[in-house]
């Protein structure tokens, strides 16, 4: 991955979800309008005459008879329905930013607390390991979708330490919104005795949501969704830089091949060929990146995995030259390990979470110090290096704010009290 993170996919979705969803809110509105300043327009004698004597059509409809209180009640409905839309796209964000994860990197995943039970024939039934991968990531999914925003918010300080309740507008307005759509959805917007309560509303009718509170919604839930996003790509590129020396990849190699006698079984091309490597079990298709087909009797192969897994493949296309049935031709034959940038890895120096902790017990509040890393390692036992590093990890996960002589730097503007000013 580069400095540059692309936009991840479920990001791209929500932007365009809530795109779709203003589209829809302001052409509604922009209906209701018009159609205020037509019955404004009918009331006319004159006006009504004119209409009618060009054929237009004012019969108030059955559901539609263009009285004041009606035009409120549809405006009311179409600002909650708005709202429930918008919170459910931003759920799905949250929740569909795990699968974009779980394709780049499963380290986030790998909790040895969670058992999954299979017999044998189960076991034997999966036909690949996508199959085995998307039972995985579903079942994640399906627990985070039941248990709410709640759950949400644990899965995100659990598995990816980020601290997503702490983004601004923050916990108590993004619960206020959640419960503003449960009460919506599952009871019409009739709130109860402890909703009341808690937001210390007298009021024993309706949710009632006007067009300012909407609008302040849409803009928190947009800015809640940015942040998010920005510090999962951060916390990406913190695991996608630790797992470099952990990758079981380190043999790259790119081959054309040509059949010589296409009338035989070709089956060692096929992605579900199995092979042994030494005494393991393989298929192709784990170590197999790209298969191109060039024409009817030529491919280009591009294998990816460990040297063992590479050689032991690459012998059975050899035992297939030496019978004369296919032509094999080398492209790339790259060793992983020497191929990665030394001084790229150097500065990009991995700190294991233990370590991290350690270093977050002891910085204070902020605003901090000058040189409050230099005091921290001193403390430790780690060298400046190591802590200066630490504390960018915490500003890029959310954790802390960026800081620039003693000063909190907020949206482009500094404040010593750590309030933005």
């Amino acid at each position: 991955m580069g400095e540059k993170m692309e936009y991840l996919k479920a990001y791209r979705i929500f932007n365009s979800q809530i795109k779709e969803l203003l589209n829809f809110l302001n052409s509604t509105n922009f209906a209701f309008n018009k159609i205020v300043a037509l019955r404004n327009f009918v009331e006319d004698k004159e006006h009504r005459q004119y209409l009618e004597n060009n054929e237009f059509d004012t019969r108030s409809s059955e559901f539609d008879s263009f009285k004041k209180r009606r035009f409120y009640l549809l405006e009311e409905t179409l600002n909650q329905q708005t709202l429930v839309r918008a919170i459910s796209a931003l759920e799905v964000f949250l929740i569909d930013i795990f699968r974009d994860i779980f394709i780049i990197t499963k380290n986030p995943f790998k909790d040895n607390s969670k058992i999954h039970n299979y017999t044998q024939s189960q076991l034997l039934s999966i036909k690949s390991k996508s199959d085995l991968f998307n039972q995985i990531i579903n079942k994640e999914c399906r627990k985070l979708s039941s248990g709410g925003f709640k759950e949400i918010i644990k899965a995100y300080k659990i598995m990816l330490k980020i601290d997503i309740i702490s983004i601004p507008p923050g916990k108590l307005k993004m619960t206020e919104y959640h419960d503003i759509r449960h009460m919506i959805v599952h009871k019409l917007g009739r709130t109860d005795f402890q909703f009341r309560k808690k937001y210390n509303i007298t009021n024993k009718g309706g949710i009632s949501i006007d067009s300012e509170y909407l609008t302040d919604c849409i803009i928190d839930i947009k800015a809640f969704a940015n942040l998010t996003h920005e510090l999962v790509s951060n916390r990406l590129r913190e695991l996608t830089t630790s797992s470099i020396a952990q990758s079981s990849i380190d043999r790259h190699l790119k081959c054309h091949i040509e059949i010589l006698e296409s009338d035989l079984d070709l089956d060692f091309l096929n992605n579900e060929f199995e092979f042994w490597v030494n005494d393991e079990f393989e298929v192709l298709k784990n170590i197999l990146s790209s298969k191109t087909v060039l024409s009817e009797n030529e491919f280009e192969l591009i294998l990816d995995g460990t040297c063992r897994q590479i050689r032991a493949y690459y012998s059975k296309l050899k035992f297939f030259q030496q019978k004369k049935i296919i032509k094999i031709r080398i492209i790339e034959n790259v060793d992983i390990n020497e191929s990665i940038n030394r001084a790229e890895r150097k500065r990009k120096s991995y700190i294991d979470e233990d370590t991290l902790e350690l270093i977050l017990q002891q910085l204070p509040e902020q605003p901090w110090v000058s040189g409050i890393h230099k005091k921290v390692a001193e403390k430790l036992k780690l060298k400046n290096k190591v802590v200066s590093t630490a504390i960018q990890v915490f500003i890029n996960r959310g954790v802390f704010k960026q800081q620039v002589y003693g000063k909190i730097v907020e949206n482009g503007t500094t404040t010593s009290n750590g309030l933005k000013s």
